[in-house]
């Protein structure tokens, strides 16, 4: 891995940690859930709809119009269940009673 790959990396752990502590704490009313559907993703099997063309670095609006659905799907499922890779055939998963 190169150092920003490390510099990812570090930047989740961070983030699996203070979700950790939150979860610990046994508040009923707030909860800091990790959502990973990105963190296993290889950027290398997307094309270049992708980025942005203003810069060629950022996404673009297709990439965060499947970047939001990705994260509305994971937040309607269970912890253990949660992709932590994005697919670009997904479809949305819509709210019922069990997702809720």
């Amino acid at each position: 891995r190169g150092e920003l790959g490390e510099l990812a990396q570090q930047y989740n752990d961070r983030i699996r940690k203070v979700a950790a502590y939150w979860a610990n704490q046994k508040i009923s009313d707030f909860a800091a859930v990790v959502q990973p559907f990105f963190s296993e993703t290889n950027a290398d099997n997307f094309t270049t709809d992708f980025l942005s063309t203003l810069d060629c670095f950022h996404p673009s609006l297709l990439a965060h119009q499947h970047l939001a659905q990705a994260l509305w799907n994971n937040m309607l499922t269970p912890a253990a269940k949660k992709k932590n890779y994005l697919e670009w055939k997904d479809t949305f998963i819509c709210p019922t009673n069990t997702t809720l």
